[in-house]
């Protein structure tokens, strides 16, 4: 209950690749209504407001108000995905200045995805350059051979690593797979190698060595 965007994030997620993926029309009519719900209750908060709720971990809300806009032609709703970027992080970004040491790493990185996938809808080069940037940070200074990064899902000092060795909460693939995503939009308008070079080591590594090799799960 302390998260309740997280909680409306993943409801929402799960109808749009419902849609995408199964082409379930019923799934993107609750979407599209819950979007306008979501729509109708934050436009009349002031920025500053829409800013202090984003506080907290929110998945990536900004995205998939994104991905309705794109699939119904509403431009309010990207103008809402805007507004439900957090500042906090993204102008830090823009200006090449982020600090991620101490920060819930699961919280940061879907902002990322949202951010980038906002930056091709809109064609903002600013936004693109600066995820590139968090990723470049990410995946240079924070991630260990097995492509995880984080510990408790926080980010550790980037001088000292011997917390993901010693602790059993160490590098979790949740933060794993978000980066990711992340990286598969990336890729997908700037195809460098080495995005596909993180991918292949994050997904062998660490996202598949999870899984038990006969029956699944972990």
């Amino acid at each position: 209950r302390w998260v309740p965007l997280y909680n409306i994030h993943k409801l929402y997620a799960g109808l749009y690749h419902a849609y995408t993926y199964a082409g379930s029309e019923k799934a993107l009519g609750m979407l599209t209504k819950l979007t306008e719900w979501l729509y109708q209750l934050i436009t009349p908060l002031t920025d500053a407001q829409i800013q202090e709720m984003l506080r907290v971990e929110h998945g990536g809300i900004n995205e998939v108000v994104a991905q309705v806009a794109q699939i119904t032609g509403e431009k309010k709703y990207l103008d809402l995905a805007v507004r439900l970027s957090h500042r906090a992080l993204l102008d830090p970004l823009l200006q090449r200045k982020v600090t991620l040491e101490g920060l819930h790493a699961n919280t940061q990185i879907p902002k990322v995805a949202g951010f980038k996938y906002i930056a091709d809808a809109r064609g903002d080069a600013g936004w693109s350059d600066a995820s590139a940037f968090f990723w470049k940070t990410v995946v240079d200074q924070w991630t260990v051979s097995i492509g995880g990064n984080s510990v408790r899902e926080h980010f550790n000092p980037p001088n000292d690593f011997s917390s993901a060795l010693q602790l059993n909460e160490g590098p979790e693939t949740c933060n794993t797979y978000n980066m990711l995503h992340l990286t598969e939009y990336l890729y997908l308008t700037d195809p460098q190698t080495a995005y596909m070079d993180y991918y292949e080591k994050a997904l062998f590594n660490h996202i598949l060595s999870s899984q038990h090799p006969g029956k699944g799960g972990f």
